[in-house]
């Protein structure tokens, strides 16, 4: 598919690859192939991160927007796919899972939205509930299915967000109970340790006193 054929954006970033992939060759000889892939990696997430980024910020989404978007997402992987040393692209799926929410009826799509919350911001799945309420014939239906949805997706998110917090609150009382743990465990061995050994010299205090100490 030719350059021309697809949206504007599309072309600036497989330029930018172009760019980024010949500043990679002259340095190849300096990096380790590992090294080269996970820049790879890393960057093409990154695009595809902020494609889906773009598409959760159109304020209209009608069938052929969909296969716009889905044309500009199959032109990018095209385009990048001969350069990149990582094959299959990383974060394709990312942005078709996006794409493929658009097309879920209102009654189901709170329901897909839960599967791959985890996936999305809050903000990416609210947007994408608004755009497919809006394509609801009837406006005062479409009106309140998107408040009860988007008023799900909200609490859904906050409990994602609640327990997210208490699993990393969990995961640093474990941390620190096992840094304890291993602490006492050390303490106790190094205590057996030297109680074990016969001490070099033996206290006395029988010419000994603090008066003496003093002078």
């Amino acid at each position: 598919m030719a350059l021309r054929e697809v949206n504007p954006y599309v072309s600036e970033m497989i330029r930018d690859f172009t760019a980024f992939h010949n500043s990679l060759k002259q340095v190849a000889k300096q990096l380790k192939p590992q090294s080269i892939e996970k820049m790879w990696g890393i960057a093409l997430k990154a695009a595809l991160h902020a494609m889906v980024e773009g598409f959760s910020r159109v304020k209209k989404c009608t069938n052929e927007s969909r296969a716009v978007m889905q044309v500009d997402m199959k032109a990018f992987v095209d385009g990048v796919t001969a350069m990149s040393p990582i094959v299959p692209i990383p974060g394709t799926a990312h942005v078709k899972n996006y794409i493929q929410g658009f097309y879920n009826p209102p009654e189901f799509l709170f329901q897909w939205i839960e599967e791959v919350a985890s996936e999305y911001t809050s903000k990416q799945m609210i947007s994408l509930v608004n755009l497919v309420c809006s394509n609801i014939p009837n406006a005062t239906n479409a009106k309140k299915l998107q408040k009860d949805i988007a008023t799900q997706v909200e609490e859904l998110y906050k409990n994602l967000a609640k327990n997210h917090a208490t699993a990393q609150v969990d995961e640093m009382e474990q941390n620190a109970l096992t840094r304890s743990t291993s602490s006492s465990s050390i303490s106790k061995s190094v205590s057996q340790e030297f109680a074990a050994q016969k001490p070099l010299i033996k206290p006395s205090t029988s010419n000994y006193n603090l008066k003496n100490a003093a002078q």
